[in-house]
């Protein structure tokens, strides 16, 4: 229970007790108690609603500025990890274009040595071929 709920309750109590206890120490007729007591209840309802709502009032409000901090503190919450996540994103990004650049380079020093290698290879074994004799017509039909 908050404090304004236990005062509330202390502040009944003391109302009620207090009645009664006039009551019984008042020297008066049946019908002035009666009177005075239907009073006394009737000040005291009147004292407990106007409590009750204020109490209620101030636990509105503390509960809506609550909840608009709550709020208000999600937004900036959310505002910042969205930000961090742009900023993470972007950075990948340019992280994998470097590596990507990276890569084409590799894979061009890797193509020409092979390029290199396979056109002196190509070069060397046409010369190592022995070249083959022309033979006239005549010396075949012989």
């Amino acid at each position: 229970m908050s404090n304004s709920s236990n005062t509330f309750f202390a502040f009944l109590s003391g109302a009620l007790l207090g009645a009664g206890a006039a009551l019984l120490y008042a020297p008066e007729k049946g019908e002035e108690t009666r009177r005075r007591l239907s009073e006394e209840a009737g000040k005291a309802r009147i004292k407990a609603k106007a409590q009750w709502d204020e109490t209620s009032s101030n636990l509105n409000e503390s509960t809506r500025k609550i909840l608009n901090e709550l709020e208000e503190k999600l937004n900036q919450s959310l505002s910042s990890a969205s930000l961090k996540a742009d900023n993470l994103i972007a950075a990948t990004q340019k992280r994998l274009d470097e590596l990507r650049e990276q890569n084409k380079k590799l894979q061009a020093q890797i193509e020409t040595p092979a390029k290199k290698k396979s056109t002196t290879s190509s070069t060397s074994k046409s010369d190592s071929k022995p070249k083959a004799k022309k033979t006239s017509a005549k010396t075949k039909t012989t």
